[in-house]
C-alpha cells in the first residue's frame, strides 16, 4: 500500500532515523520504499527462523541494495542464509543469540501459581502462546485425550480459536483436566513452575516459552 510507504518516509523524517529494523520481509520491503529518498538510513532484518531468503527480483534488490544488516538469533539461521536461497554475504548477517536469565519462584507464589492448573494428580503441562490455527490446538487436545497417564494442562493465551478449544475440550471429556485462562502477563511464572511445555505449532521460529522453559530446567 503506497499509503504506507509514505507514512513511514514522514516518521523516519520527522523522528530523524539512524536504523529502523523490520520483523517480516514485507515489512523490509515497505521500508525499503519508504526511504529511497533518505539513503542514510540503515535497513536492519530479523529473522527467527532458519527459512532461506528468496532469490527473486525483489529480495536481491532489499538484500543487495537497501539492506545494511540481518539479524539472527542463531549460526544455524545464518548459515541457511548464507548457503541456501539468496545465499546472502556472510558479511552482512549478525548473530545475536536470545539470552534469559532463571527467575526465582518464592514458595508461597508457587504454591498459588500451582493452583491455576486443574486440581488432581499428573504432570503439569503447559503451553504459552495464541490459541490459533498454526498453534494447532485441537490436533494437541485430541492427542492428550489418548493419553492414559494423569496429567493437567495449562494454556495461557488468547486468540480465535479460544472458544472453540474449549469445547473441544468438553467434546473430548477433558473438561476437568484442562483450562483455558487467557492471555496472562508474565507468563514465565507460571512456565517456571510446570512439569512440561509443548509446542505444537505448525510453523515456528526460535519461540520465547522454548527458551523461558528450557532456561527453567523444564
Amino acid at each position: 500500500d503506497p499509503r504506507t510507504a509514505i507514512q513511514l518516509a514522514r516518521i523516519i523524517s520527522e523522528q530523524g532515523t539512524d536504523v529502523a529494523l523490520a520483523n517480516l520481509d514485507k515489512e523490509l520491503t515497505a521500508l525499503a520504499i519508504a526511504t529511497v529518498a533518505t539513503p542514510g538510513v540503515a535497513l536492519a532484518m530479523r529473522r527467527g527462523s532458519d527459512f532461506p531468503a528468496k532469490a527473486g527480483l525483489r529480495h536481491r534488490w532489499l538484500f543487495g541494495q537497501r539492506t545494511a544488516r540481518v539479524l539472527v538469533n542463531s549460526e544455524e539461521i545464518a548459515e541457511t542464509l548464507e548457503t541456501r536461497g539468496l545465499r546472502l554475504p556472510r558479511r552482512l548477517i549478525e548473530v545475536i543469540p536470545n539470552g534469559l536469565d532463571a527467575i526465582e519462584i518464592p514458595a508461597g507464589e508457587r504454591e498459588a501459581l500451582i493452583a491455576d492448573w486443574p486440581p488432581g494428580e499428573g504432570a503439569r503441562i503447559i503451553v504459552v502462546g495464541e490459541v490459533s490455527e498454526r498453534k494447532s490446538p485441537l490436533p494437541l487436545l485430541t492427542a492428550l485425550a489418548r493419553v492414559e497417564e494423569p496429567w493437567r494442562l495449562l494454556w495461557i493465551g488468547d486468540g480465535d480459536l479460544l472458544s472453540i478449544a474449549r469445547e473441544k475440550s468438553h467434546e473430548l471429556g477433558l473438561a476437568d483436566r484442562v483450562r483455558f485462562p487467557g492471555a496472562i502477563e508474565n507468563a514465565r511464572r507460571w512456565t517456571a513452575c510446570a512439569d512440561l511445555l509443548v509446542l505444537h505449532s505448525s510453523t515456528e521460529g526460535q519461540p520465547w516459552s522454548v527458551l523461558e522453559a528450557v532456561v527453567q530446567g523444564v
